[in-house]
Formats: C-alpha cells, sequence, structure tokens
C-alpha cells in the first residue's frame, strides 16, 4: 500500500477522534491516535511479513547454504547520517549445481564460513530466503509495533487517573 493511503486513513481517523474526544483531549487523542496507527501498521505489515514467511518454509524446499563473502560498507542516509550497510554473498548447493546469490543491505551478522539454513524456490533455485536476514527484521518490526500501540493506552490512563484525584482533591477542598 502507497504513502496516500495511509495518510487518508489516518486523516479520517484523526477527524473522528477529534470528534468523539472533544476540544479537552484533542491533543492528546492526536498524539495518541498516531502512535497507536503506527503501532497498530507495524504490527499488521509484521504479521504479513510472518505468513508470507511460513509460506515459503511450506512451499520452498530447504538447505545449508556457506556464507562466502561479507562486504561491509557505509552510505548515507536522507538525513546526512552515515549508516552501516552489508551484503552477504551466500554459496549453495541444489541437485549437485552450485548456486551464489548476494543478499543485499543483510540483516545477517556472521562471519565468512559460517553455516546458515536457507530456503529456495524448487522451479527456480536462484530465488532464495535466508531466515537469519527474515526473522532478525521482524524481531524488531513486531514487538516495537505492540509496544507503540501500547504507550497511548497506558498515558491515557495515566492521565485519567490524575484527572479523578485532581477532581477527588477539589471536592474535599
Amino acid at each position: 500500500m502507497n504513502i496516500y493511503f495511509y495518510a487518508i486513513i489516518i486523516a479520517v481517523f484523526l477527524y473522528f477522534v477529534i470528534k468523539i474526544g472533544g476540544e479537552k483531549w484533542r491533543g492528546f487523542l492526536i498524539f495518541a491516535s498516531i502512535f497507536w496507527f503506527i503501532g497498530l501498521t507495524m504490527v499488521i505489515g509484521g504479521c504479513r511479513k510472518w505468513m508470507d514467511y511460513k509460506e515459503v518454509q511450506r512451499t520452498y524446499s530447504q538447505t545449508t547454504a556457506q556464507i562466502t563473502d561479507v562486504r561491509e560498507y557505509e552510505v548515507l542516509d536522507n538525513d546526512g547520517n552515515i549508516c552501516d550497510e552489508r551484503d552477504v554473498s551466500l554459496s549453495y548447493v541444489v541437485n549437485g549445481q552450485t548456486y551464489e546469490t548476494i543478499i543485499k543491505k543483510a540483516n545477517i551478522y556472521h562471519s565468512v564460513g559460517y553455516e546458515t539454513d536457507i530456503y529456495y524456490s524448487p522451479e527456480n533455485p536462484e530465488v532464495i530466503v535466508s531466515p537469519d536476514h527474515v526473522e532478525s527484521k521482524l524481531s524488531f518490526i513486531i514487538p516495537t509495533g505492540v509496544i507503540l500501540c501500547i504507550i497511548p493506552f497506558l498515558l491515557e490512563l495515566a492521565g485519567r487517573i490524575l484527572l479523578k484525584r485532581q477532581k477527588h482533591s477539589e471536592i474535599i477542598e
């Protein structure tokens, strides 16, 4: 899905949040809604990737690949910051034929000579999926999304408790 779709969804969601929440909670609700929406998008995207990965495990064949080269380099991101990237070259054998491939921007942090399991397409053994690469991405995306979904609810709960205490102390005075 493209960014325009998400922008429209956020705009519609914020409109209803403001209508329901009124003036008093407007700033908080907008802040919380953005956090919640980003977190939910990360969780849903991560779950979709996980389901795709499970489908690969079910339909692809498994073999062992050996890391033959690791190329580390620095790149500039959109903000002009220097980021480390790494390309990992793998070699594996399918039906007696040796294949070599490079995983660009790999999330695999092993050295040359390390053996790792991979999944390859039975129709085209040059198409592979590395569990190390997929699982390292998902181990960040899903938990971060869950945390971003929970933060607004905890903040709202804390805000309501403080508001109740304030009203209670005003009644006592």
